[in-house]
């Protein structure tokens, strides 16, 4: 009953093992794969160099795959042996840091997602130094959508932007909250510092995306002051390149 000492706990017996091949038994298929792959490769009219790169390709498979799925703790435990706690808690904690990052995920924006806030001229993408940037002053700005699964948490958000002499780049996390399209302007906006160049702005952001939330970045050319300017019409200067939203999810 609850009180008593019930000594040591002994590992019992061992459920079933899930089905895997061997380190021998994926040697044979590799060497097996690499066979096919040179006699297909020898089929009439085939480039001579076909036979090694798809039979060393299919070789390669079978390993590359293991390699990319295998997940491993740092003890294995045998029946009749000993319980240790320290070797439990060390197993437990490798799981725990295993799920926390698959927890955390990063959500890539590219440059040619960036378009303008009105209309769909003046703006080109991709060409020339790269980036995404405007031409005409009368676009407003550049925004894109942040692409995130519903109910996670953005964390922060990286956008490397190539800044000009001509003015500052000021980048902002808004969030949708309602049918009409209004702003959540809780979050803090950053921009550039006035030295030109390729650099990158951090917004720190603890937000939680989902219950009918969306999210964008939007762009916009500022004095040093943070207010509006027109958008400099120079091309390949003051682009925006491409930007990282992080997340977690619950």
């Amino acid at each position: 009953m609850w009180g008593q000492n019930w000594g040591q706990l002994i590992w019992g017996r061992a459920s079933a093992s899930v089905p895997a091949l061997s380190g021998l038994a994926l040697l044979l298929l590799s060497l097996l794969l690499l066979v096919i792959g040179y006699r297909l490769g020898k089929r009439q009219r085939a480039p001579r160099w076909l036979p090694w790169i798809t039979g060393i390709g299919a070789a390669l498979l079978p390993a590359a795959v293991v390699r990319a799925t295998t997940f491993t703790v740092p003890f294995v435990f045998s029946n009749g042996t000993v319980a240790d706690a320290t070797q439990v808690n060390a197993n437990m904690s490798t799981i725990a840091a295993e799920i926390d990052r698959l927890r955390k995920q990063t959500a890539v924006i590219t440059e040619c997602e960036f378009g303008p806030s009105f209309g769909n001229v003046g703006w080109t993408c991709g060409s020339g130094p790269g980036g995404a940037y405007i031409t005409d002053g009368t676009a407003g700005g550049l925004t894109s959508p942040v692409h995130v699964p519903a109910g996670a948490t953005i964390t922060g958000v990286d956008v490397w932007v190539n800044d000009s002499a001509a003015a500052e780049m000021k980048v902002c996390l808004y969030g949708l909250f309602d049918s009409f399209g209004s702003y959540d302007l809780s979050i803090p906006c950053v921009q550039t510092s006035g030295t030109p160049g390729i650099v990158k702005l951090t917004i720190p952001a603890n937000v939680v995306h989902g219950s009918g939330t969306s999210y964008e970045l939007f762009m916009t050319a500022v004095n040093p002051m943070g207010t509006t300017v027109g958008w400099p019409t120079l091309a390949g200067s003051f682009t925006v390149r491409s930007a990282y939203a992080h997340y977690e999810m619950p």
